[in-house]
This record gives structure tokens, C-alpha cells and sequence, in this order.
């Protein structure tokens, strides 16, 4: 486990080196804790050196998940930030009640996992 943090509102020099950081370290998951303003940035930069994308795996918190359900992102097809989202996670840090309309909707995804062999491959690669 590792942890490198960075101010709020950073500058990019100071983003650089955290993501040089975690580059180093090898690890293919990672856990970022920053909000929507700051995303495009980061994700950018660290598509852009490889610690994001395809291989990779970051998981966010929900401070992020309005931005992607409301379509608040304007992500370029292509683009370096595009390419980074591949392969990420968003935990929803709302409650979870049969009736809820993400929840069901979630909960008839994960059931259909089984069901798709494309979808269980992918899981099942990410595993150590």
C-alpha cells in the first residue's frame, strides 16, 4: 500500500510527481480521492505516463459519480483522459434498497455477470 497525496488545486508539476510516484511502485489498482474539477487534469496526465488506461485499474470515490451519471464530463473520444477512464470504478457512498433505481439496476448487472462471458473475462483478468 501507498499513499501519495497532493494539495487541492495543485499544480501540475506537483500532480506530475505524485503520478511518477505511483508509476514506480508498479501496482495496477489504485484508489483516487479527488473531485470533479480535478479529474480531467489528473486522469490526463497520468493516462499520458501509463500508471492509467488499459492495464490499469483506479477506483474513485463518489464525489465523481454525478459527473459521469449526469454526464457532467466532456470527454474527448481518443483523448488521453478517454483512454485513462478505461478500466475505472466509482464507489456510490449513497445506500443500497431493493427499489432504489441504481441499486436494482446494479444489482441486475452483477447477476447478469455470468451471463456474459466478455464481462467475466475482463473481471476475472484483473485478478491477482
Amino acid at each position: 500500500v501507498k499513499s501519495v497525496p497532493f494539495r487541492p488545486s495543485a499544480e501540475d508539476d506537483e500532480i506530475m510527481d505524485a503520478l511518477l510516484e505511483l508509476n514506480e511502485t508498479g501496482y495496477n489498482y489504485f484508489l483516487g480521492i479527488f473531485f470533479r474539477g480535478d479529474y480531467e487534469r489528473i486522469m490526463g496526465m497520468a493516462g499520458e505516463i501509463g500508471v492509467a488506461g488499459p492495464g490499469s485499474f483506479w477506483m474513485f470515490n463518489g464525489a465523481l459519480s454525478s459527473a459521469f451519471v449526469n454526464g457532467q464530463t466532456s470527454l474527448e473520444a481518443e483523448s488521453d483522459v478517454a483512454k485513462a477512464t478505461f478500466g475505472t470504478a466509482i464507489i456510490h457512498d449513497e445506500g443500497g434498497l431493493p427499489g432504489l433505481p441504481r441499486f436494482d439496476k446494479f444489482l441486475k448487472e452483477w447477476r447478469d455477470i455470468p451471463n456474459n462471458p466478455e464481462l467475466l473475462a475482463y473481471i476475472n483478468s484483473k485478478q491477482p
